[in-house]
Parts: C-alpha cells; structure tokens; sequence
C-alpha cells in the first residue's frame, strides 16, 4: 500500500484449492493510485494494478464551516453560522437533506 495509508482487515489469509482470497481489506483514506503489494515468500511478490479510493457516502459529523460574529444584544447576529453535513474524509456530503437543528450552548 502507498507510503502513508492503512491497510485495515485480515492481511493473511491460508490457501483455498491453490487461491488465496481476501475479504474484508479496507482503506479509509481517499487516494488515487493506491497499489497493494502481495507476498508469499520465498517466492516473488508481486503489485496489484492502481486503483483509486473514493470518498465515503456516509455522514460521519457536522462541521462549522462559518462561525456567527459578534452581536449587540437584541438585534440579529450579521454573519449567521453556516454547518455541513461532512464524511470521514472532510469532505461535504451534498446529497444529506436532513434538519440541523440550534441551541445556545453557554
């Protein structure tokens, strides 16, 4: 796996007819180009071809992305805070429609 990244989920596996078969393999960070390398040794590894990981389609947390600016009491805040519906990669999930809601947190 490229230099960086986390290869999570059962790495060894034991011969089946001759093949060995991996199943729950997973990498939580989105990359082009990853590469996983396989070894038995004493014989040759070798590379699988370049595949991309793209970002997840869950909703992992809420972000601020505008924080509210100072207010004289009474009146509206100017710059109102602004949230998104984010994915484990920090990305926003553009397709999350459900209701935010707000409470004063002192």
């Amino acid at each position: 796996v490229n230099s960086g990244s986390l290869l999570v989920g059962t790495t060894t596996v034991a011969s089946v007819l001759g093949e060995y078969t991996f199943s729950n393999l997973r990498l939580d960070t989105e990359k082009t180009c990853y590469r996983i390398r396989l070894s038995a040794p004493p014989l040759a590894s070798v590379t699988t071809y370049a595949f991309d990981v793209l970002p997840s389609t869950f909703i992992t947390h809420v972000a601020v992305l505008v924080q509210p600016s100072n207010a004289t009491a009474g009146s509206i805040i100017a710059r109102q805070p602004i949230v998104a519906a984010m994915d484990a990669g920090g990305n926003v999930m553009t397709t999350y429609t459900q209701p935010v809601s707000v409470k004063l947190n002192r």
